[in-house]
């Protein structure tokens, strides 16, 4: 009788313990598989869109086809100039910055180049941001400057010389851009570092 009963407990406790494993290797394929297989395609979605931004430190963004970069302004992140091959008279994309609040900085323009017609365009809300934007003339061609908050005491300036408003190159340029975190201290950094030779 005794070993009778012996031998259903080692039965009952074997069973148990499959139970137990079997149970945990539910769980673990439940819960703790489809997190990885979920964080892994975040992960895998992060990484191509920060590999399809062009890092100029400040700032990233998309840049449209057939622009390079012309150093001859300057060969670091903040000073250089991009201007689109072949296009005449020549297009230029050119990132700067204006030391004031942004009304400020819009006022200061259009007082400035007022001779020359620069008129306020309208806001438009482009990518992540809220853009104000000054209208104007480069070689005849049709141009808007889009300005934006960068901190409290700077307003980020994307001036598109000969590219029109709404133009598909622009629209390209802004639709992703994102300003860095630490604007001013990126900014600086971004004087401070030359461009490698092969970029853009």
């Amino acid at each position: 009788m005794k070993k009778i009963i012996a031998i259903l407990l080692v039965l009952m406790l074997g069973l148990l313990l499959f139970a137990g494993c079997g149970g945990a290797q539910d769980s673990e394929d439940s819960g703790g598989g489809t997190t990885d297989v979920v964080n892994s395609e975040e992960d895998d979605v992060d990484s191509d869109e920060d590999d399809s931004l062009t890092d100029m430190i400040f700032y990233k963004a998309e840049f449209p086809e057939g622009y390079f970069a012309n150093t001859t302004q300057g060969n670091d992140y903040y000073t250089v100039v991009f201007e689109k091959e072949g296009s005449s008279p020549t297009t230029k994309l050119y990132v700067k910055l204006a030391y004031n609040d942004i009304d400020v900085a819009v006022e200061k323009e259009l007082d400035t180049f007022a001779d020359a017609g620069w008129t306020q365009g309208p806001d438009v809300e482009i990518g992540a941001y809220n853009w104000k934007t000054i209208d104007y003339s480069w070689n005849d061609m049709p141009s808007r400057n889009y300005y934006v908050q960068a901190d409290e005491k700077e307003t980020l300036v994307v001036m598109g010389m000969c590219i029109a408003p709404d133009d598909p190159d622009m629209m390209t340029f802004l639709s992703r851009f994102v300003m860095a975190d630490n604007f001013a201290e990126a900014q600086q950094t971004a004087w401070n570092t030359k461009l490698p030779e092969d970029f853009l």
